[in-house]
């Protein structure tokens, strides 16, 4: 018990140190322009690519500030939920003033910076903003911000995030199958999906259901298709120096790339177990659900029309 109690007041005492470190070394001297930016889907990667980036840039990290409790938009000040959305031709100045104050490093709070150490925030020549709720928040970031550097949207299979998330997140484990709606704004989503999301019979089809809602429209936006870099988790797993490669070439940068680490467990790994051979790790989930419940996924990515997986498959069907 003490030996827990002191884990934790060390824990609270490193995050304290460390925002104070950035407020005194990065605070408000990045360009929005300039920022470098992961959305993804929670478990679906962007801890591992975050850690592989930090590995070759003079960067210093914002974590997650659209957390709607932990980050910066928190109610009541703002009521976006817990994957905002905003249409892209929509104007919302607060909005647009708050993400401006992220991306330059003028907003921030301990929670926000607490994957920096204090060489990280000094030397920083770039802001790393790490996202997992921004997916359908993208276009409207895209058509209302000028980012020198395309934004890297990570997408990974629908079913093995959501067994990820249900491994991962104890309180999910005991979640009963059902859905409302949540009462925030621009919520119309949610709404024209609520029947169809209620009669899903497991929380792991409510889950891929809601991975759907989260990628499906935006990946057809000519806005994401030109003006973001589209890395396939599945990809990166098999071939992470080529999918760097291809990252950095993108962004204009030419850096060698660090072979050493780039096999590496991600911080948040832990909870999962990883197998050494990269062909059973990505197939791992397809071993571990019947035929039944493969074929009610498929129904669910038929009715979302997503083109881009299938459930037989553990890989992406694109090149």
């Amino acid at each position: 018990m003490i030996h827990k109690i002191y884990k934790r007041i060390n824990k609270e005492t490193t995050k304290c140190y460390r925002y104070i470190w950035f407020t005194f070394f990065a605070k408000g001297r990045f360009s929005s322009s300039n920022s470098l930016i992961i959305s993804s889907e929670t478990r679906g990667g962007s801890t591992w690519l975050t850690e592989l980036l930090v590995a070759h840039l003079p960067v210093a990290v914002v974590w997650e500030p659209l957390h709607p409790t932990k980050g910066i938009l928190k109610k009541p000040d703002y009521n976006y939920g817990d994957r905002p959305f905003v249409d892209k031709h929509i104007v919302d100045l607060k909005l647009h003033s708050a993400l401006g104050d992220v991306f330059s490093g003028k907003k921030f709070n301990p929670w926000t910076t607490e994957r920096n150490t204090r060489s990280t925030s000094k030397k920083a020549k770039y802001l790393l903003i790490k996202y997992v709720r921004a997916n359908r928040l993208l276009p409207w970031m895209l058509n209302n911000f000028k980012f020198n550097y395309k934004p890297i949207l990570l997408i990974r299979h629908p079913i093995a995030v959501a067994m990820s998330q249900l491994k991962s997140f104890y309180h999910l484990k005991d979640k009963t199958p059902g859905f409302i709606a949540p009462d925030v704004n621009n919520n119309e989503t949610y709404k024209e999906h609520e029947q169809y999301l209620n009669s899903l019979e497991s929380v792991l089809e409510l889950h891929v259901a809601l991975w759907c809602i989260n990628y499906v429209n935006i990946l057809t936006d000519s806005i994401i298709e030109n003006q973001t870099i589209r890395v396939y988790y599945e990809h990166m797993l098999l071939a992470p120096e080529n999918e760097l490669t291809r990252i950095f070439s993108e962004w204009g940068l030419n850096l060698p790339i660090k072979k050493d680490i780039l096999r590496k467990n991600s911080s948040t790994t832990g909870k999962e177990s990883i197998s050494s051979d990269i062909q059973t790790q990505l197939k791992k989930w397809s071993t571990e659900l019947d035929k039944k419940t493969l074929d009610k996924i498929q129904s669910i990515f038929d009715y979302f029309e997503l083109k881009i997986y299938n459930s037989k498959e553990a890989v992406p069907l694109v090149k």
